[in-house]
């Protein structure tokens, strides 16, 4: 396969995805109004639990950036608090 024709093939892969990720929006956007008062509701508990100052420190632990923290922290929470 030359590069013309990984090319045309890779900008059609991402056009699918692209139009896969548009055609599941309303229902990733539902998803998330839907489960905001539980993950709401879950941050109140953990920020509590672990007499954390304020709930902004429990988002930030969990954030892409601490995403090994956030992970053993879920691991934690989940066999200790399950």
């Amino acid at each position: 396969m030359g590069y013309p024709a990984a090319a045309q093939r890779l900008l059609k892969i991402l056009a699918m995805v692209w139009a896969g990720s548009q055609v599941t929006k309303p229902f990733r956007a539902g998803g998330a109004l839907a489960l905001a008062p539980s993950v709401d509701k879950g941050l109140s508990w953990v920020t509590a639990q672990f007499r954390f100052k304020s709930r902004g420190v429990v988002i930030n632990i969990s954030s892409p950036q601490n995403e090994l923290l956030g992970q053993l922290l879920s691991l934690v929470l989940h066999c200790f608090y399950h």
